[in-house]
């Protein structure tokens, strides 16, 4: 695939400036932090789970946008993960009823043009859907009209991606601090490469 190149190099930039501005790069890492913070007016445990339709979607989803390559993809990375915890912890009545409510609308339309739901459509299927989708988001971006559901989700998995210890680490190669030979040296150690 010719185009994996430059959407990688688009996508480190969208990340690493989504992950700068979320400052969750510690060694905790984003699911530690999330978890530490608690959740945001709802009781542990009080707010239902995603269900397993709706996260194989999610997942096939996220891997579509961010696949393995010679680096993790989005699943490897824990991106559903990621995002079903928002889902339950973080995210508010309200949005918890637009993020399921836009799945549902992804998963209509897939079944409209393949008659499957878009986790069982093979990859080919699922690319060209995710192609579709992106590009109704840009022209909606372009014309200044409300964006389309997939736009949140993007931008979620990316987040959640770039902020995770693989899209740091092995996407990024992002060391912080001075360096192990120096006061202050690294925040984590980064695996020497071989």
């Amino acid at each position: 695939m010719a185009e994996s190149v430059p959407r990688r190099a688009f996508l480190r930039q969208v990340g690493l400036a989504g992950a700068l501005a979320l400052g969750l790069g510690s060694e905790a890492g984003w699911a530690a932090q999330l978890l530490s913070r608690g959740a945001r007016g709802a009781a542990p445990g009080a707010v239902p789970a995603l269900e397993p339709a709706q996260l194989a979607l999610l997942s096939a989803a996220a891997e579509g946008m961010v696949p393995t390559t010679n680096t993790p993809g989005a699943i490897a990375a824990g991106v559903p993960a990621f995002i079903a915890l928002l889902y339950a912890e973080w995210m508010l009545p309200a949005e918890r009823a637009a993020f399921i409510a836009g799945l549902a609308d992804l998963d209509r339309d897939c079944s409209a043009h393949t008659g499957h739901a878009f986790a069982d459509c093979d990859q080919a299927q699922q690319l060209t859907l995710l192609r579709q989708w992106d590009a109704t988001a840009a022209r909606a971006r372009r014309e200044g009209t409300t964006l389309p559901y997939f736009a949140q989700l993007r931008t979620l998995v990316l987040i959640g991606y770039y902020t995770s210890e693989v899209g740091q680490v092995q996407e990024l190669d992002v060391q912080y601090g001075g360096g192990a030979s120096h006061a202050g040296g690294p925040m984590f150690s980064v695996p020497s490469r071989v």
